[in-house]
């Protein structure tokens, strides 16, 4: 009996001591061990499970106040949660981070604002910019594609340079995801041209954007003549716009 209690005493001990050196891992240990090189980061603060980054940048996006809280109950359905905030040059972004099997990305409530052209080089190259306003009940990423999104993101004052430096107001689109095709519902609201639309995202990293657009009594004379480059108008004054490929 007293071998088994030492024998006991001894394995409390060791599991004791491994889940204090777990729970308070440095998170700058961390960083410097398993982070990719494309994400700088300085100032870290805190632990794995509780800490906070003061800047840094991720996919050519800057952000500051970075924080993270471990949500432990969460492990339950094998995912690594963690509440989220983190303030962008777009303004602040709060969400339920997620890390499941494989590496998957998933984000529950996410909610916040960040610059469009901070999303993908290209857009930067052809002169698209605005501000998202993101509203969306999840959103799934692998190898850094979106696989699900379900929920509402807003331009504001979308800018494409197609059509001249000037804003062309806000658009908004609502996005469901099924049979691994995210489509979204694109329609204006309050902008300088009348847009309807949808675009589709597939897994092999495909995109379709697909609609019409005519202007209104809003819109300026430079960009309507801009529109004319789209090809003839139909009997309603719509001119029909594609843009597909692969990121």
């Amino acid at each position: 009996m007293i071998i088994t209690s030492r024998k006991s005493l001894i394995v409390i001990g060791a599991a004791t001591f491994i889940a204090g050196a777990l729970l308070l891992f440095p998170a700058r240990v961390a960083y410097n061990w398993f982070v990719p090189d494309t994400v700088r980061l300085s100032g870290i603060q805190g632990s794995v499970w509780n800490g906070k980054v003061i800047e840094g940048s991720a996919g050519g996006v800057y952000f500051t106040g970075l924080s993270w809280r471990f949500r432990p109950l969460a492990l339950f359905t094998g995912k690594a949660v963690f509440d989220t905030n983190i303030n962008t040059t777009g303004g602040p972004i709060s969400m339920s981070f997620g890390v499941g099997p494989g590496g998957s990305l998933s984000m529950k409530d996410v909610a916040g604002s960040l610059s469009l052209a901070a999303i993908h080089p290209a857009l930067q190259e052809n002169r698209i910019n605005g501000m998202l306003n993101i509203q969306l009940q999840s959103l799934v990423l692998k190898n850094g594609w979106p696989t699900e999104i379900i929920g509402n993101i807003g331009v504001g004052n979308l800018v494409a340079g197609a059509l001249g430096p000037d804003s062309l107001g806000n658009f908004r689109a609502e996005f469901t995801t099924e049979d691994n095709l995210i489509a979204g519902l694109v329609e204006d609201a309050g902008a300088v041209l009348d847009v309807t639309g949808t675009i589709n995202l597939t897994d092999d990293r495909g995109y379709a954007l697909i609609g019409f657009v005519s202007p209104n009594d809003e819109t300026p004379p430079a960009i309507t003549q801009n529109l004319r480059f789209l090809g003839s108008a139909d009997a309603n004054g719509q001119r029909q716009f594609r843009f597909e490929g692969s990121l």
